[in-house]
């Protein structure tokens, strides 16, 4: 059941850093970002670049390295890292303009998918 989460995880990461590709397409970015500074419009785009990238390589990593995640101080570390980002992420879905109870929901469930392994006895 561990490694099942793990992997369940890693896949919902690599989803997760492909729905974020689509941002540009999905939030009409073309037209929406020129109406920020250049600065923010860049701080944007590179920051949405950089978070594919981090979720991308997380994924692939919790699925080729299920077993190490799983029964070692550092992929605990890991989970316990993810999970805290998935929380945080979660509370800030109802703290922020344009929230969504769908999101925070599926948001807690991602949290939940990364810590119940920690909980979980080896």
């Amino acid at each position: 059941m561990k490694i099942k989460l793990i992997i369940t995880g890693g896949v919902l990461l690599i989803l997760l850093s492909l729905f974020h590709l689509s941002f540009w397409h999905l939030f009409n970015w073309q037209e929406e970002l020129p109406k920020l500074s250049e600065e923010n419009s860049g701080i944007m785009q590179l920051s949405t670049i950089g978070f594919v990238c981090l979720l991308l390589s997380f994924g692939v990593i919790f699925i080729v390295f299920r077993a190490e995640i799983a029964y070692t101080k550092l992929g605990k570390a890991l989970l316990l890292t993810l999970s805290f980002f998935f929380l945080v992420r979660t509370i800030g879905e109802f703290i922020f303009p344009g929230t969504s109870l769908e999101l925070g929901i599926f948001l807690f469930l991602c949290t939940l998918v990364f810590l119940i392994p920690i909980l979980m006895r080896s």
